[in-house]
């Protein structure tokens, strides 16, 4: 292939890599460029290894029968009697099933009459057609010791109805109003006043004011788990009211888990929220304008087991400063550094990013040591491998810590080659299959080269290619022999993979059962 059409081929590879400034629809997945927006994911299911209890057999055949005994209006009237009978500790993996299998024939009624109680209320909009407001105000009348509710994408209902509702839930433990975008001061005052044994709180994407939530602080001690992501009126002056409503010594001993992604605070407040809590574990600064978090690198840095600083412009400097004071990390987010969410910058910018190989190899010894990491992106930090000729501070990385991982994000990072994995592939005399389940290297230069460093990953249970080089002309190489070598797979993403036939991509798993054993060939 001539140089032109090399960089011709390179251009395209990079312009296909989308920006990484908006966060994916699911706040709580990994936001990580691990979904494809036409996604050719190929999945099978393999034999399971334990025998689920009587229970859960009896709710997996009332589910799948329930559509057609709701249309027999006399075997409704019967099987009714005993959906009323069914432990309240049934009834919310009873409605999980059931929003599976045939959410448009849960309604308003049904849903009031025989799956508001239980421990557990887990209700999304997008998801269960039929609930209404009024199936909402229901929820303290049918089931005053609620101990956790969950209410998803409900934007429609008015701040002052969810005020109501929760003013009455004095037992709560945990709530999770993601995507309630009306939720604002009324209702955090409200859990904030009735429910003082609340451990877990999830406003994302509300409209939770910074003084409200300080009440909130104070008001529940026992809180644990705190997240406000994408909340837009989080600013540097609407936070100005929490800072002056805390003293400057108080300090939340209890919480452990802080989500403030997509929040437009700077250095000084964000380094400040992060103080209150001394005994922070986990913590969430994605896609936020931090530069220099002073407080992770100095003394007072809480134990971190989790961080994410994707698409932040922490330095480089920084950076290793606030990892080196982590030695009990377990999960590593660092996507795309240098570009945030307001910029106009895409991944395929490499100008902007801060992560480069200098950057990764002094990441790399420090991360050698650390025995208990068990997840790490690296997604679209396009600057590294740029101007590689030799053994690669990604192959270096690889070698040394990505296999011992569980979970390993190199998607977004064109440059990459086969070469650069093959670091899983361990020395005989010290043969360990690398730890890795989870391996995504969406959008990367990978191809057929790599098929021997990926077949050693035998715990390997999902794997991303999409857009990447592989193929599956011949049955000896490619695909073929990850497929053989990983049994546990079960899911593999191939989509824009140019090597495969387009047909193919969704049903891989079956072409590849039908190349190795003839008489189960898909046609």
């Amino acid at each position: 292939m001539s140089s032109s059409n090399s960089r011709k081929k390179q251009r395209t590879t990079r312009s296909s890599v989308p920006a990484l400034g908006a966060p994916s629809e699911a706040d709580e997945q990994s936001n990580d460029f691990n979904n494809p927006t036409s996604s050719a994911s190929s999945s099978r299911v393999l034999p399971t290894t334990t025998i689920p209890s009587l229970s859960t057999l009896c709710a997996r055949r009332f589910a799948a029968s329930y559509k057609k005994i709701r249309e027999n209006e006399f075997l409704w009237k019967a099987t009714a009697q005993y959906l009323k009978l069914a432990p309240d500790s049934m009834i919310p993996k009873i409605l999980a099933m059931l929003v599976t299998t045939c959410p448009t024939f849960l309604d308003h009624a049904v849903i009031v009459t025989y799956f508001l109680r239980g421990p557990l209320i887990s209700l999304d909009m997008n998801k269960l057609p039929g609930v209404k407001e009024s199936t909402i105000l229901q929820i303290p009348r049918l089931n005053p010791s609620l101990r956790e509710v969950e209410l998803t994408k409900f934007g429609k209902i008015s701040d002052e109805k969810f005020a109501s509702v929760f003013s009455r839930l004095t037992e709560l433990r945990r709530v999770v109003l993601r995507d309630c975008t009306k939720v604002g001061l009324k209702t955090v005052v409200a859990i904030a006043k009735s429910c003082p044994h609340l451990k877990i709180a999830n406003l994302n994407h509300t409209s939770s004011p910074p003084a409200a939530v300080g009440d909130l602080l104070l008001s529940c001690p026992q809180l644990e788990v705190l997240k406000l992501a994408g909340i837009s009126n989080w600013t540097d002056g609407t936070f100005s009211k929490l800072a002056k409503a805390l003293d400057k010594k108080t300090r939340f001993v209890s919480l452990r888990t802080l989500k403030l992604r997509m929040l437009s605070l700077s250095d000084n407040n964000l380094n400040f929220m992060v103080s209150l809590f001394p005994n922070l574990r986990r913590l969430d600064l994605s896609f936020t304008p931090a530069r220099h978090l002073l407080i992770l690198s100095s003394p007072e840095s809480p134990d971190l087991e989790k961080i994410s600083l994707t698409s932040t412009q922490v330095t480089s400097s920084d950076l290793l400063a606030i990892i080196a004071r982590l030695p009990c990390l377990k999960t590593l987010s660092l996507g795309a550094l240098g570009v945030r969410e307001s910029s106009k910058a895409t991944v395929s910018n490499s100008s902007a990013m801060t992560m480069n190989d200098y950057t990764l190899r002094e990441m790399t010894a420090i991360l050698t040591n650390f025995q208990d990491l068990e997840s790490v992106s690296l997604v679209a930090n396009t600057k590294l491998c740029i101007n590689t000729k030799a053994d690669s501070a990604v192959l270096e990385f690889v070698q040394q810590v990505g296999r011992r991982c569980k979970y390993l994000n190199l998607s977004g990072i064109p440059s990459i080659r086969s070469n650069d994995l093959v670091g899983l592939i361990a020395e005989v005399q010290h043969y360990t299959p690398p730890a890795l389940e989870r391996l995504l290297l969406n959008q990367t230069g990978v191809d057929d080269g790599a098929s021997a460093s990926i077949c050693s990953c035998r715990n390997l249970v999902n794997l991303g290619l999409s857009g990447t080089r592989f193929t599956s002309v011949a049955s000896d190489e490619g695909l073929f022999p990850i497929l053989d070598a990983c049994t546990r797979l079960e899911h593999l993403d191939l989509t824009s993979c140019r090597g495969v036939p387009v047909g193919d991509r969704r049903r891989f798993f079956q072409v590849w059962e039908g190349e190795r054993n003839p008489q189960y060939s898909v046609h």
